[in-house]
């Protein structure tokens, strides 16, 4: 059982869309001061942040459907990723 803590607070659904899209792009702003660290922290959180942020913003999904069509072969791996947690195929990959 998964807990939505936004879902306890007492504010209107368009409050809590923009704190989701706000904490989102703060992940991928740190994310973006994580890259020149050493270790693997920089693209994981941005990548995170990115999902966060398109799950409650119309315009930044459809940059991504945008972007993913454009650039299908650079983008894949993180679409395989947002597909993978829904537990759908990503439209055009069959099953091995």
């Amino acid at each position: 059982m998964s807990l939505n803590f936004l879902a306890l607070l007492p504010f209107s659904p368009r409050a809590k869309q923009l704190a989701l899209i706000g904490g989102g792009l703060m992940i991928v702003a740190a994310g973006f001061l994580a890259v020149p660290l050493p270790g693997p922290f920089g693209l994981p959180l941005m990548v995170i942040g990115a999902a966060i942020v398109m799950r409650n913003s119309r315009r930044s999904r459809r940059l991504f459907v945008r972007l993913r069509r454009r650039y299908p072969q650079m983008l894949q791996p993180i679409n395989r990723l947002l597909h993978r947690r829904r537990g759908r195929q990503p439209p055009g990959e069959s099953l091995p």
